[in-house]
C-alpha cells in the first residue's frame, strides 16, 4: 500500500506542476501499458487497486485546471464542443451511478462513458505549444513500438509467462500448452497475440488507430528521411501485430479508413509503398500460417463468434425496445461480473444500460463532434473526424468500441482537432 500511496502521490505532483500539454502526452504515452502495469503491480503487490486510478487522477487535475483557468480569465468554452449534450450526458451518469446496485461495476461504465468525453473537453480547451505536434508524434511512435515488441515476445517466446501474468490462464494441460480462461483467447484452436492488453481485440483495435494515424501523415507531411523510414519500419511492425490479432473488427477499420481517407491519393509513390508492403505481409501469413484459413472463415461466417453476431444484432433491437429506460449502469459492460443481458455490439450497450434517453444523447454527442471535424479543414481533424465516422458505425458490430483506452486516445485526438489554437504539423 505504501508503494502504491507513493506512486499515487508522484503522479499527483507531474499533474499540478506539468504543463497541461505534457500531463495529456504523458496519458497518450503510457495509456497502452495500463492493463499490463496492472497486473505487474498485482503480482508484486498483491494489489493495484489505488495505481489503476492514475489515469483519472491526471484528467481530472488537468480538467480543473482548465476550469480555473476559464473562470479567472473569464475564458469561454470553445463553440465547437456540444456543451448541452455534455451537460446532460454528465449529470444523468452520476445520477445513474448514485442509484446503480453494484457501485464497483458501474463505477468501470461511469469511467468508459464520461473520462473520454472529459478527456476530449481538456484537449480542446489546453494552451498548445509550437512543437506540441512533433512531441505528440514521437510520443506515439515510440509508444507503439514498444507494445508491438511486446506483443511479439508474449507470442511466440513468453506465451506461458504472459497468460498467468495477465491472469488469462487457469492451467497447463499434461502437454504443457496454457489452458485459457476465456474463449477469445484461441481462434480455431490458434493463440492469438494480445501483447499488454486485456484480449486480442483490445489490442487490435489500438494498432489499428496508431497504424492509421502514422500512415495519415506519412503520406501527407514532410519529414526527414530518418523519421520516414522509422515510421515506416513500425508500420510493417504493426501491419504484422494486427493480423495475428485475429482481431475482424480491427481489420475492418483499417480496411475502412485506409480506403475512405486516402482515396484521392491512391496512386502516389508513397500510398503505392504502403499498399505494396501490406499485401507482401498479407500473402506471407495468408499462405505461410494459419491466417489464410482463419480469414476465409471469418468472411463467410463460419468461424463461431462470427457466425453468431447477425443474431446479435437483432436481439439487441429486440432488447432495447423491451428496456427503453435501460438497465442501469455497469449491468451489461462485458468487464462485469453480473451481467443481465450479454451483447456484442457497443449500441446497443450503451442504449441497455443507460436507456434511450441518454444513449440517443450519447449518439447526437458523437456525430455533431464528428461532422464539426470534417467541415474542419485541419489535417487532424480530417483525420480524427473520419477515424470517429468508422467508429460510430462499426459500433453496430461490435462492441469491441467501448474499449476505454481506444476511446481514451480517440477523444484526445478530437479534443485537439477541435482546438481554436493553430497546430504546427512539422515532425522535424
Amino acid at each position: 500500500m505504501i508503494i502504491q500511496l507513493s506512486i499515487i502521490v508522484f503522479v499527483i505532483f507531474f499533474a499540478l506542476k506539468s504543463k497541461i500539454e505534457n500531463a495529456i502526452l504523458a496519458v497518450i504515452c503510457v495509456l497502452p501499458f495500463q492493463y499490463f502495469l496492472k497486473n505487474v503491480f498485482t503480482a508484486f503487490l498483491g494489489s493495484s487497486s489505488l495505481i489503476s486510478l492514475w489515469k483519472e487522477i491526471i484528467i481530472i487535475i488537468v480538467f480543473l485546471k482548465i476550469l480555473k483557468r476559464q473562470y479567472y480569465y473569464d475564458a469561454k468554452v470553445n463553440r465547437s464542443f456540444p456543451l448541452f449534450f455534455f451537460i446532460i450526458i454528465f449529470s444523468l451518469e452520476l445520477l445513474l451511478l448514485l442509484v446503480a446496485p453494484v457501485k464497483s461495476e458501474a463505477i468501470v461504465s461511469f469511467k468508459v462513458y464520461c473520462f473520454p468525453i472529459i478527456t476530449a473537453y481538456c484537449c480542446m480547451h489546453m494552451a498548445i505549444s509550437n512543437h506540441f505536434f512533433k512531441k505528440l508524434f514521437r510520443v506515439i511512435l515510440i509508444s507503439s513500438s514498444l507494445v508491438f515488441i511486446i506483443s511479439h515476445l508474449q507470442l511466440h517466446f513468453f506465451s506461458v509467462e504472459f497468460a498467468f501474468l495477465m491472469d488469462i490462464a487457469d492451467e497447463l494441460s499434461a502437454s504443457g500448452e496454457v489452458v485459457f480462461k476465456y474463449s477469445a483467447s484461441l481462434i480455431m484452436g490458434v493463440e492469438r497475440m494480445y501483447g499488454c492488453f486485456s484480449g486480442p481485440n483490445e489490442l487490435g483495435l489500438y494498432t489499428a488507430l496508431v497504424i492509421s494515424f502514422l500512415s495519415y501523415f506519412l503520406l501527407r507531411q514532410k519529414m526527414s528521411k530518418a523519421l520516414y523510414f522509422i515510421t515506416l519500419i513500425v508500420i510493417i511492425f504493426a501491419f504484422a501485430t494486427i493480423i495475428q490479432t485475429f482481431s475482424r473488427i480491427s481489420w475492418a477499420f483499417l480496411g475502412i479508413f485506409f480506403l475512405v481517407a486516402n482515396y484521392k491519393i491512391l496512386l502516389k509513390r508513397n500510398t503505392l509503398i504502403i499498399g505494396a508492403t501490406v499485401m507482401g505481409l498479407f500473402a506471407i501469413f495468408f499462405f505461410v500460417t494459419d491466417f489464410g484459413e482463419i480469414f476465409k472463415s471469418s468472411i463467410k461466417f463460419e468461424e463461431a463468434s462470427a457466425e453468431a453476431r447477425p443474431d446479435d444484432f437483432f436481439s439487441g433491437i429486440e432488447m432495447v425496445a423491451k428496456n427503453p429506460l435501460g438497465l442501469g449502469l455497469g449491468t451489461v459492460q462485458y468487464g462485469a461480473e453480473k451481467r443481465l443481458w450479454e451483447t456484442e455490439i457497443f449500441w446497443w450497450l450503451v442504449l441497455v444500460e443507460n436507456g434511450i434517453l441518454i444513449g440517443g444523447a450519447f449518439f447526437v454527442f458523437y456525430i455533431s463532434m464528428a461532422l464539426k471535424m470534417l467541415f474542419k479543414k485541419k489535417p487532424i481533424a480530417s483525420f480524427t473526424g473520419t477515424i470517429l465516422i468508422i467508429a460510430i458505425v462499426l459500433g453496430f458490430a461490435s462492441a469491441i468500441i467501448f474499449e476505454p483506452i481506444f476511446l481514451t486516445f480517440l477523444w484526445a485526438l478530437a479534443g485537439l482537432a477541435l482546438n481554436s489554437s493553430k497546430l504546427n504539423y512539422s515532425t522535424s
